[in-house]
């Protein structure tokens, strides 16, 4: 199953998947991506730790406040993990080998719901000011798998 037949079938919400789809293109409208479309930034830095630039893989996976997110993640879950800068192989981590489509469309339901809630509390922080507090992405993700994800 191709990586993007596999990301249409998880049960996520279809404005979540797009978002997830267009990570995984690289044409989210990361900071160096706007940039890069000639839309001028007054910073390039990330807007969660304000140290690195802003780009697709740092925003979700290299950043410390992500890094942070999906600690938490995998210690909620109860799972040891190996970091992925590298978005694709970081979404291909979360499907597992020799396991039913359904268990596969549940695990990658969950990565779907990690990335959408880190684009929400970084769009929320951007246009209303919010700073992104680690227990409400959680109490986000807890309440996007009961009513929509999974």
């Amino acid at each position: 199953m191709s990586l993007f037949h596999f990301l249409w079938k998880t049960k996520a919400l279809p404005s979540v998947q797009f978002i997830v789809w267009r990570a995984l293109i690289n044409s989210i409208a990361s900071k160096d991506n706007l940039g890069r479309r000639g839309v001028a930034v007054v910073s390039n830095l990330c807007f969660f730790c304000r140290v690195e630039v802003e780009t697709t893989g740092q925003l979700f996976f290299e950043c410390r406040i992500a890094w942070v997110v999906w600690n938490h993640c995998y210690i909620w879950l109860g799972l040891g993990s190996v970091d992925h800068h590298d978005y694709v192989s970081h979404f291909l981590h979360f499907k597992l080998l020799n396991v039913p489509i359904n268990v596969n469309v549940v695990w990658g339901s969950v990565w779907i719901a990690v990335v959408g809630e880190i684009w929400k509390h970084r769009n929320k922080h951007i246009f209303k000011g919010e700073w992104l507090i680690i227990p409400k992405v959680h109490l986000g993700l807890t309440k996007g798998m009961v009513l929509g994800y999974i």
